[in-house]
């Protein structure tokens, strides 16, 4: 039994080579783009693991800077009390009011328990800065 090919089947095997030849050259038009494609974004993908990897190292530091700033902190130590606190301390604990011991110092130091010029004292009239020009 032989087998009879149709017109239509000698047609469309005919145009074959055609076809094959318009596919492969999509198929090289499509390469050729892709890897265009792939060079453009390579380098946009590089800068942007670059400028990842930056942040990343600047993060790092500065949680190193906190660290460290945490740790200073906690060994801090505390300042010593001066002479002038450490007075007042022992004559408030020994019962004189802070007025009193504040002028005890002032005995103490300089020899006079008069107010400082900052001090108001009563009766004094102050100026306004404004109404001293």
């Amino acid at each position: 039994m032989e087998k009879i090919i149709s017109s239509k089947t000698i047609e469309k095997l005919e145009s074959l080579p055609a076809s094959i030849s318009t596919l492969s050259n999509s198929v090289e038009k499509l390469e050729k783009n892709y890897f265009q494609f792939e060079k453009r974004y390579a380098a946009r993908i590089q800068k942007l693991e670059a400028a990842m990897t930056a942040q990343m190292t600047i993060l790092k530091r500065h949680e190193q800077l906190i660290e460290e700033i945490a740790r200073k902190r906690s060994r801090r130590e505390k300042r010593k009390p001066s002479e002038y606190n450490l007075f007042l301390k022992d004559k408030m604990s020994a019962g004189m009011s802070m007025v009193d011991a504040v002028k005890a110092w002032k005995e103490k130091e300089g020899g006079s328990s008069s107010t400082s010029s900052s001090m108001r004292q009563p009766g004094q009239d102050w100026q306004l800065p404004s109404q001293q020009y």
